[in-house]
């Protein structure tokens, strides 16, 4: 068995009678006015609750988003494709009516089926067809950082685990002997079309297809797993899910984030600076290596530029440095806007470069802690910095 001795960084709510009970009449798609019909990652659904009430909302262009969530590659493989009642009986979706919750379902009346405007996946179009590259008059956006986490229920006492161990662990099973997660019926992962899989396959080096345990549709199912296995050993229950999923509600209250130790790393760290924090600082550093993009992945004309202009709006979004959105991403999605990254890659678990974009990372902090850091200097104008750069409000190097 592996050495994991290593150090950390410092880092039916009241019943009613069945009688009384009438199902509620489902909406029809056909109603939902300017949807963008979507399908893919599940660890990405609080993007669609964040900024789809704000897109649906705009007075001179409102948007609907309209999804599936059926996992990242299976989302890739349907772009393109008509979504007809057969493949897609119901629909998720988001207007400016929601609040917060669970997100309402309408049911596929279309006359003519829609085509699939966007691909939403949490990893690369290579990572799902084997290499291929995305076909021409398509292109992929790439939206927000997004964290993958292994989680264990609060009552274990596992703080970390290493790349190795997660090579045996989830490839092999019980047979990987990694302690104490020993019995894969308590090890809660998703499908080989997961993206959640698919970015922590890149990460461990392991195929999509090689992992074992008990396979989920989707991320709530996966806390679900989590805590029916904590009922019965939570020293032995572990999942995956993206930290989005994990940084919302109240997850947390139930479950703690590994601190995980990439290959060739020293020592273990938290996707935060610590195991409480919020500020994803070791992701934004590099040292916490499980991360991504979300990205979008649209038909485009000639000068690469959605084919649908509603999608468009919905990309320039994701893509600006528009502080109402910044806003939304960071503290009701609680993802991490690629200006507030000190690196980037350009494959899934591919090595480490330095972003040279745009930075916000006065604005991220500020926004997380409700305050700026004491280093960061308040501008009106570029002439009012020393680094030249004013970038929402605070100086930055870049």
């Amino acid at each position: 068995m592996l050495l994991r001795r290593f150090l950390l960084s410092a880092c039916c709510v009241l019943s009613l009678p069945c009688a009384l009970s009438q199902p509620a009449q489902a909406q029809s798609c056909s109603t939902i006015k300017n949807p963008v019909y979507v399908a893919g990652s599940t660890a990405l659904e609080p993007l669609f609750k964040g900024l789809g009430p704000k897109l649906a909302s705009d007075p001179k262009n409102p948007i609907t988003l309209v999804y599936l969530k059926n996992g990242s590659c299976s989302g890739v493989a349907q772009l393109g494709t008509k979504l007809t009642a057969a493949v897609a009986p119901k629909f998720y979706y988001v207007d400016a009516s929601y609040t917060g919750g669970d997100v309402p379902q309408c049911v596929n009346d279309l006359a003519t089926a829609p085509t699939l405007d966007v691909a939403l996946s949490d990893v690369y179009y290579e990572r799902c067809k084997a290499g291929a590259s995305l076909a021409a008059g398509y292109k992929d956006f790439l939206g927000p950082v997004e964290t993958m986490i292994m989680m264990v229920p609060k009552q274990s006492t596992q703080t970390a685990i290493s790349a190795e161990e997660a090579y045996y662990l989830f490839g092999f099973g019980s047979f990987g002997d990694v302690s104490p997660w020993t019995d894969e019926s308590m090890v809660c992962i998703r499908s080989s079309s997961s993206g959640t899989l698919g970015l922590w396959s890149a990460t461990i080096g392991l195929p999509n297809t090689s992992w074992r345990g008990v396979v989920n549709p989707g991320s709530s199912e996966v806390v679900t797993c989590v805590d029916l296995a904590a009922q019965k050993s939570p020293e032995k229950a572990i999942g995956i899910v993206g930290a989005e999923i994990y940084d919302a509600g109240t997850i947390r209250n139930g479950h703690r984030a590994l601190a995980f130790r990439s290959f060739k790393q020293n020592y273990a760290y938290y996707p935060d600076s610590t195991p409480t924090a919020y500020d994803k600082r070791n992701v934004r550093d590099g040292r916490y290596t499980a991360f991504g993009y979300a990205h979008i992945m649209t038909a485009v004309d000639a000068q690469g530029k959605p084919i649908n202009p509603l999608v468009g709006i919905w990309v320039d979004q994701l893509t600006s440095l528009r502080s109402d959105v910044l806003t939304t991403v960071i503290r009701n999605v609680k993802m991490v806007p690629q200006c507030a990254m000190n690196v980037a890659r350009t494959s899934d678990g591919g090595d480490l470069i330095p972003y040279t974009g745009p930075s916000c990372s006065c604005f991220y902090e500020a926004t997380l802690a409700g305050k700026a850091p004491a280093r960061c200097q308040s501008c009106i104008t570029d002439a009012d910095c020393s680094t030249k750069h004013c970038n929402l409000g605070y100086c930055e190097t870049r």
